[in-house]
């Protein structure tokens, strides 16, 4: 591990759709993260690919 330069309190903004279709998280200056959910060739529309009971 590196130098350490302190700790700062920052607002972090957090969003989720309400269908899920995607999320959001910002910490304004600093990172902004985003993801989607995936849909796919076989999915009805509006629908998107769901993972029920995966393989370990």
């Amino acid at each position: 591990m590196g130098e350490f330069r302190g700790v700062e309190f920052v607002p972090v903004t957090f969003e989720v759709a309400n269908d899920l279709a995607f999320w959001r998280a910002e910490i304004p200056g600093k990172v902004i993260g985003r993801a989607g959910a995936l849909t796919g060739p076989t999915m009805p529309p509006g629908q998107r690919v769901q993972t029920i009971n995966p393989p370990r």
